[in-house]
């Protein structure tokens, strides 16, 4: 007599969906992150989105461009919208959960005798489940609350401190834009200083060449003259 048993049993599919875990901002806690806009309207997004292409810098542009590319601006900003998604996971917590399952289960049974085939059996079966299920926490001690109030205080610590590096960066900007100006302006002072003390140099050899000056004046004219490099 020989015997053989064959069963497969395949679960198909489990699925669990909870109310706080949609991608949605359903509490809208991207409100609790301080505002971005600009003076003219535009968010950072948009302003940090904008091509370099400006004949000349201005405050405004030099400011825009510098707080979009400081790597210690962006990480602020960051910590702040993580900060608000704590908040929401936070919320989250006081809505009813709900789970849903399914599942699909094979089954096949195979008896063989090698002298009673008449005993031998072919069994299959196939059984579908579907399970829906509600939980709501409605008390906890205040443990939601605490949660939900800690993850607001850090919000708010995150916003201080994303505040404060956003005018820390404003003023270094600021500062080097003013510096680059002065430097600009510097720079034309010598090149007219210089031109002008070229143009004495050529009065005081051409008067040194008809006797009208003496060669000392000359020489001191030559020697108020900046050199090259």
């Amino acid at each position: 007599m020989k015997c053989a048993t064959f069963v497969v049993n395949v679960l198909a599919v489990v699925c669990i969906w909870s109310s706080g875990a949609s991608a949605l901002d359903v509490f809208r806690v991207e409100q609790g992150v301080t505002s971005s806009r600009l003076p003219d309207g535009r968010t950072m997004s948009e302003a940090c989105g904008d091509n370099l292409n400006h004949a000349s810098l201005t405050l405004e542009v030099v400011i825009e461009q510098v707080l979009c590319r400081d790597p210690l601006t962006r990480q602020a900003w960051a910590e702040s919208r993580v900060f608000a998604a704590q908040v929401g996971v936070a919320q989250a917590a006081y809505l009813p959960r709900i789970e849903a399952s399914s599942a699909i289960t094979h089954g096949r049974n195979d008896t063989a005798y090698d002298q009673l085939d008449a005993y031998s059996t072919e069994g299959r079966q196939r059984r579908l489940e579907y399970r829906l299920g509600l939980s709501w926490v409605l008390f906890d001690f205040g443990r939601r609350e605490a949660t939900l109030h800690n993850a607001r205080q850090l919000l708010l610590a995150a916003n201080a401190t994303r505040d404060n590096q956003l005018q820390e960066t404003f003023l270094l900007a600021a500062k080097l834009y003013y510096d680059t100006l002065a430097a600009q302006d510097s720079q034309r002072a010598a090149r007219q200083v210089s031109a002008l003390a070229a143009e004495n140099l050529k009065d005081a050899s051409a008067k040194y060449e008809a006797g009208a000056a003496a060669l000392s004046d000359r020489l001191q004219a030559r020697r108020l003259t900046p050199r090259p490099g």
